[in-house]
C-alpha cells in the first residue's frame, strides 16, 4: 500500500500539469486567433488593392480607347488639312503647323493664294469638328535678323506678330471664325523646335501655330 503523502504527491502534480496544459491551450488559441485577425485584415487589404487594380486598369483602358480615337481623328484631319501642314497633340492641345512657305513669301505678311487655300481647309475644321473651342495664332520665326522688310518689321518679334495677325484676320473675316474664339501671339525666334543651326531646321522653326484650346468642342 502507497503512503498518503505519496498518493498526495501525485495528485498534486497531476492537478499542476494539468493547470499548466490549459494555460498553454489557452495561449496557443490566443495565438491562433491573433493570427486569424492579422490573416483577414490581410485578406481584406489585398481585396481592396485588387479592387484598386482593377478601377485603375478600367480607368487606363478608357484612356487607351480615347487616345486611340484621338489618334484616329488627327490622322483623318492631317490628311484633310494636306501634307504640308503637321497635326500634332502638343501638351494635349491639337496643334495645326502651318511652315511659312505655304503661307507667306520669305519676309512678309501677305498671305499667299496657296496659304489662302491652306487655311480655308483649317477653318473648316475649327468651324466643324473644334466649333466652340478657343483657338490661339503663334507666329514663329528662326533667328535669322531681318534684313530685306528691315524697313516693315524691325525684329523677329514684329514679323511673327504681323504673320499670326494676318492669320486671325482671314479666320475671322474670310473664313466667318467667330472673333471672340480667336487671338493671336508672337513668339519670334524664342520657341524653335529645333536648333537654328542649319537651314533646314531654320524653316522648320519659320512657322505659325493654330492650337486648339481647351473648349467646347463638338
Amino acid at each position: 500500500m502507497k503512503p498518503v503523502w505519496l498518493i498526495c504527491g501525485l495528485a498534486v502534480l497531476v492537478v499542476a500539469s494539468g493547470c499548466t496544459n490549459a494555460k498553454q491551450l489557452e495561449v496557443q488559441v490566443a495565438d491562433l486567433h491573433s493570427r486569424l485577425a492579422a490573416a483577414e485584415a490581410e485578406r481584406d487589404r489585398l481585396q481592396d488593392e485588387v479592387s484598386l487594380l482593377q478601377a485603375q486598369r478600367e480607368a487606363l483602358n478608357e484612356r487607351l480607347g480615347e487616345a486611340q480615337a484621338g489618334t484616329a481623328e488627327l490622322e483623318q484631319l492631317r490628311q484633310r488639312l494636306g501634307s504640308d501642314v503637321e497635326v500634332s497633340l502638343k501638351g494635349g492641345l491639337v496643334t495645326i503647323e502651318l511652315p511659312d512657305k505655304v503661307l507667306y513669301r520669305s519676309g512678309e505678311a501677305t498671305l499667299t493664294s496657296a496659304g489662302q487655300a491652306t487655311l480655308r481647309r483649317v477653318a473648316a475644321a475649327l468651324n466643324g469638328e473644334f466649333a466652340g473651342s478657343p483657338v490661339r495664332v503663334e507666329g514663329h520665326t528662326d533667328s535669322d535678323p531681318i534684313r530685306r522688310t528691315r524697313k516693315q518689321y524691325a525684329s523677329n518679334w514684329e514679323l511673327s506678330a504681323a504673320r499670326a495677325l494676318q492669320v486671325v484676320h482671314f479666320l475671322t473675316e474670310q473664313c466667318t471664325l467667330d472673333s471672340k474664339r480667336v487671338h493671336a501671339a508672337a513668339f519670334g525666334e524664342h520657341q524653335p523646335v529645333v536648333p537654328n543651326t542649319t537651314r533646314a531646321n531654320k524653316q522648320q522653326n519659320r512657322r505659325v501655330a493654330v492650337v486648339v484650346l481647351p473648349g467646347e468642342k463638338k
